[in-house]
């Protein structure tokens, strides 16, 4: 037990010090799911960066659909949405800032998660673009 207390701690420390946010989402008969983004992610002019939304299920099964939405002017996603399938765990979007992109500081860029039976999670990240 102790042991495993030490192990939820390290890990829950871990996401704390990579900047990541999650939220868990919870289903009629038991269907859950947890969907984790970073808090925050800087980018440059000219610059292109992946961002990874992690989807751990439990006692669900089914398609989660990741969408980004909310971005800076001059900054791009290769996809506004994403269908994360059973047995994978991962959406990831590639940004992009042109060398026109808007600098902005802690933009909230808004991260839907959808499941079946409408479950459904919202969260922001903020993102930076500097020049």
């Amino acid at each position: 037990m102790r042991l495993a207390s030490a192990v939820l701690l390290l890990v829950g420390l871990v996401w704390a010090a990579a900047g990541c946010q999650s939220t868990d989402v919870r289903g009629p008969e038991g269907q859950q799911f947890a969907a984790t983004t970073p808090m925050w992610l800087a980018i440059s002019r000219g610059e292109t960066k992946m961002l990874d939304v992690q989807i751990d299920r439990s006692k669900m099964t089914g398609t989660v659909t990741v969408a980004i939405s909310q971005l800076p002017r001059g900054v791009s996603a290769d996809q506004s949405s994403q269908t994360v399938q059973d047995g994978q765990s991962k959406a990831s979007f590639i940004l992009k800032a042109d060398m026109s992109a808007g600098l902005v500081s802690n933009q909230a860029v808004r991260i839907v998660t959808s499941g079946s039976k409408g479950m459904q999670s919202t969260q922001y990240m903020k993102l930076t673009v500097k020049d």
